[in-house]
């Protein structure tokens, strides 16, 4: 009896509540499909509930599981045309009587923050190493900020730093907008979406990605430009350097300093953990990030990692570059790695 009472109760979870029958209204939902090569099918990564009723969790989770094979014929038809693409994020409407209807499409290509997010998130193995990331929407920016003190919101498609957006709780519950080397306080979050919108951030795919406490020299935070290179049938380690953010940014894109990899290990603040190990994980994980990336059309030959650190010494993976900038190796005083990379460029040119 008692099993059989358990068996009712789980069952009432999939059973759709009479009042979300009667309103008989679509919700809408913004889905990103992967796929890890061209023929294979694809899967769900992500899903956003736009607006609309929250539903239960396991009725949220019967849903898309209705919606799965919809979802997946649809991605199909819209990158029919568009084999590259191995990330496409559906918005859709669905009623209560399980019928999907798209609204609208975006496709993501390889150059894309979020579709190189999904595929190494796809490999169980990398997710440690990957900080938390959503796309962008006023409710994501809400969750995230209840979660997370500090976060960044970037273009998908950016270099440079450029476009990048930086929103943090202080503790009086004011929020604080940093873009470039501008500040602004915000008395409450609608302020915060208000003037989001009237930013490029409407105009174009953004993520949202919880801001790690990372590594620091004198004050100013660090990150690593690792690059792999693919010599035959392995990928390998080619070249290590520190990039120290400018003062008032607080993204190393735009960088004061570049210098060796050791001499920034000894200066900052997690020189504590030993260069040589650092580097073994830096490499460790860049190299099995490469094996993932490879993937994508037209494959690489060359990635230039930019790698986090955080102060507790947690590697991670801030994004991977197709094409990197050389000149920052060159820039060093001891050109070994530049002219060690340029070689194997070379190597795979012929």
């Amino acid at each position: 009896m008692r099993k059989i009472t358990s068996n009712i109760r789980s069952l009432t979870n999939f059973i759709l509540p009479q009042q979300l029958r009667d309103r008989q209204t679509d919700e809408r939902f913004i889905v990103t499909m992967q796929r890890e090569e061209e023929n294979l099918p694809w899967h769900i990564a992500s899903v956003i509930k736009v607006d609309g009723m929250m539903a239960a969790h396991s009725l949220f989770r019967w849903r898309i599981a209705r919606m799965r094979s919809s979802l997946q014929r649809i991605a199909n038809e819209v990158t029919a045309k568009h084999q590259d693409s191995l990330t496409v994020v559906l918005t859709v409407n669905y009623n209560p009587f399980g019928k999907v209807q798209l609204e609208h499409h975006r496709l993501h290509f390889r150059n894309s923050k979020w579709s190189q997010n999904a595929l190494l998130r796809s490999k169980n193995r990398l997710t440690p190493y990957l900080p938390p990331t959503e796309l962008y929407t006023p409710e994501t920016v809400r969750h995230f900020l209840q979660q997370y003190k500090e976060i960044l919101l970037k273009p998908c498609i950016g270099q440079e730093g450029r476009g990048i957006i930086q929103v943090i709780r202080k503790t009086d519950e004011s929020l604080e907008v940093h873009q470039w080397n501008e500040k602004v306080t915000c008395a409450t979050y609608e302020e915060v979406v208000e003037r989001l919108t009237t930013s490029d951030i409407t105009k174009k795919p953004y993520i949202v990605q919880q801001k790690l406490r990372l590594a620091e020299i004198e004050g100013c935070p660090i990150d690593f430009r690792v690059v792999v290179q693919k010599v035959g049938n392995r990928w390998i380690g080619t070249g290590i350097l520190v990039k120290v953010a400018a003062t008032d940014f607080f993204v190393t894109n735009v960088a004061q300093h570049i210098i060796p990899y050791e001499e920034g290990i000894r200066q900052s603040s997690i020189a504590r953990f030993g260069a040589r190990r650092l580097k073994d994980r830096l490499f460790r994980v860049s190299l099995a990030a490469a094996k993932q990336l490879e993937r994508v059309r037209p494959a690489p030959d060359i990635i230039g990692f930019d790698m986090g650190i955080t102060q507790c010494g947690k590697v991670f993976i801030l994004e991977g570059n197709y094409v990197p900038d050389l000149a920052m190796f060159h820039s060093l005083e001891d050109q070994e790695m530049y002219w060690r990379i340029k070689s194997y460029q070379k190597k795979n040119e012929n």
